[in-house]
């Protein structure tokens, strides 16, 4: 008997064809960070190319990859001596917005331009990069995180069951610090032109920041929040977008699509989830894992060799790619040394 699904990107052609578009667009995200991305960030990437290509060859539509550097991690953290209350600042809020994004251009140049390039040239597959920064400043993005929080008494069950709570990040205008979890952040109106919040400075006291569709106030979002408002404004496209994550995320593409049903005139796009490289006791391999060091300073090294590396990973990911029952899975680097046929830790 046939099985039902032959390449993981077959689990798209409902879509396309009910939609009948011809062109398809892969979103992928990527954390910004000064170290060497790890092994498990590389297959996500090279995944994403490779499910275009399979896209174009098996639909005969055109396709686009697009990334996003999520550029907001925080680099400075304090705590007020009277709640423990933790408060952060980003690169962006210490450097300002003109040196953050000479900051962030410059990392996305060292850690990806070279592997993006090697391989957009073996697929054929065209790209596109750019930050968190520059996408909340847009007057989509911004009209629809306004919808969201039109909503958020109900969406917020959706964005966070267990808490309810779903923090908007809004920096002092003073000096840049704001609540890490937005304890004391509350949202006073919000509609179609614009939303209004109260937060708390540690230094500065209680201070009020406005967000509207065009002015230029940095909007700090949880992950799930995040990719809501993303994933609304990807759905405007005449193209039919694609989200393509780790399996781990799972659990959140659930929630993700379960949100779109309080939003009325837009279906949740497909999602494809990427094998997930494991430490050898099953972790995620992560900025957090153990060993991760050796693993940043070990793809620093390999990347180093030039053109061995990108050739690697698709040999390594087309394998990855060769039967659904492959994909949504996890490696461990044991066995993503064997199948990649070199050593890679």
């Amino acid at each position: 008997m046939t099985a039902p699904v032959l390449h993981p990107c077959d689990f798209i052609r409902p879509r396309l064809r009910a939609g009948r578009q011809e062109r398809v667009v892969l979103y992928a995200a990527m954390r910004l960070r000064t170290a060497p991305p790890h092994l498990g960030v590389h297959v996500l990437q090279t995944c994403t190319f490779l499910l275009a290509k399979a896209v174009r060859e098996r639909f005969g539509v055109e396709v686009l990859v697009r990334f996003t550097a999520l550029d907001d991690l925080a680099c400075e953290t304090r705590e007020c001596p009277a709640t423990g209350t933790l408060y952060e600042r980003t690169v962006r809020d210490v450097l300002g917005t003109e040196r953050a994004a000479e900051r962030a251009a410059e990392l996305l140049r060292t850690h990806y331009d070279a592997l993006f390039t090697a391989l957009s040239a073996a697929t054929g597959v065209a790209y596109e990069t750019g930050t968190y920064t520059e996408q909340q400043a847009r007057p989509a993005f911004r009209e629809e995180l306004l919808a969201s929080l039109g909503l958020m008494d109900t969406l917020r069950w959706v964005l966070a069951p267990s808490t309810g709570s779903v923090p908007v990040r809004l920096p002092c205008p003073h000096c840049g610090w704001a609540q890490r979890h937005g304890e004391h952040t509350e949202l006073l109106s919000a509609d179609a032109r614009g939303a209004r919040f109260a937060a708390v400075c540690l230094d500065h006291g209680t201070y009020m920041v406005d967000v509207t569709r065009g002015n230029d106030t940095f909007v700090g979002l949880t992950a799930l929040h995040r990719s809501h408002v993303a994933e609304r404004v990807a759905v405007r496209d005449s193209a039919l977008p694609v989200i393509v994550e780790g399996a781990d995320r799972a659990m959140a593409g659930r929630l993700l699509d379960e949100a779109f049903r309080f939003r009325p005139g837009a279906v949740p796009p497909p999602r494809l989830l990427t094998p997930l490289v494991l430490t050898e006791s099953g972790a995620k391999l992560s900025g957090t894992s153990a060993g991760e060091k050796e693993e940043a300073e070990e793809t620093e090294e390999t990347e180093e060799k030039g053109e061995k590396y990108p050739g690697m990973l698709i040999n390594l990911v087309s394998r990855m790619l060769s039967s659904p029952q492959y994909f949504e899975r996890g490696y461990t680097m044991g066995e993503v040394t064997r199948l990649a046929g070199v050593t890679v830790t």
